[in-house]
């Protein structure tokens, strides 16, 4: 059979050059055909010359060889071995990954805080701002009544002022000094 599959391949190939010289589609189309042949024949003649349709042949190829167990089994302790890796792997990652989300949620977190300081903290410059505006106004107008008073006024304002102030900062400093 298998002899009978080479000339068949020999045969194939020869039409098929015929077909290209001639150019002729029909020895082309009976090349392919012989190539088809060819094969079937050498398929069915490695089964005959293998004896692979025979039962006592057939048990013989199933029977796998103490050595390829062997290996097979160095094979699937290695997979296994593996397998758990990967599980640790897996394992590890999803631990980071909730590790992530606890610090992306605490970003968000202090992200909010620094958000609501930067607003208290220009909520407060602009009150900083009023107070000094409305001391800037009170200022002018204590200067333009200085201004209208006599030498003799000026002074005793200036030393109840001063006298007051000293009073103020000890007393401030007391209380600095206790806390």
């Amino acid at each position: 059979m298998i002899l009978i599959s080479a000339g068949l391949v020999i045969a194939s190939v020869v039409l098929l050059i015929a077909g290209f010289v001639a150019s002729a589609v029909p020895l082309i189309s009976a090349s392919i055909v012989t190539s088809i042949l060819a094969a079937l024949f050498l398929v069915l003649g490695g089964y005959i010359r293998r004896k692979e349709l025979f039962p006592q042949a057939a048990a013989q190829l199933v029977e796998p060889e103490p050595a390829l167990e062997d290996e097979l089994a160095t094979i699937a302790k290695t997979l296994l071995r593996q397998a758990a890796r990967l599980a640790e792997v897996e394992a590890d990652v999803r631990a980071r990954a909730a590790e992530a989300e606890k610090l992306q949620i605490e970003a968000k977190e202090h992200a909010r805080r620094a958000r609501e300081s930067q607003e208290y903290a220009a909520a407060q410059e602009k009150a900083a701002e009023a107070v000094e505006e409305v001391l800037k106004n009170r200022t002018d107008t204590l200067a333009k009544f200085f201004a209208h008073q006599s030498r003799k006024t000026q002074i005793s304002f200036l030393v109840i002022g001063a006298v007051l102030g000293g009073v103020v900062g000890v007393g401030i400093q007391e209380l600095v000094n206790l806390l």
